[in-house]
């Protein structure tokens, strides 16, 4: 009886992916000229308006958000430092 509904759910979920699987394939896919071209425009607007004082222009709530993914990105370092040293101790020196 469970063993049915594991794998009539797995079934069903597998469904599901595979009607979506052009969506997963077009956002697993590598970027394209024109898309590169857009981020590096949106990097230097971005820049441009870092230096021009628009950093001062957010929220509490936004800059509390950059605040959060910044940390996750520093805690990704680190476990990435942990895991290429082979151990919590630091390097020789």
């Amino acid at each position: 009886m469970v063993m049915q509904r594991l794998v009539r759910a797995n079934i069903q979920l597998t469904e599901k992916m595979l009607a979506n699987r052009a969506q997963f394939i077009a956002d697993m896919r590598p970027p394209l000229g024109g898309e590169i071209a857009a981020g590096f425009k949106g990097l230097a607007g971005g820049l441009k308006t870092g230096m021009n004082g628009g950093m001062y222009n957010v929220t509490t709530s936004a800059a509390a958000l950059n605040a959060l993914c910044a940390f996750e990105v520093f805690c990704w370092f680190c476990v990435g430092e942990c895991i290429g040293k082979g151990s919590l101790v630091g390097y020789n020196v």
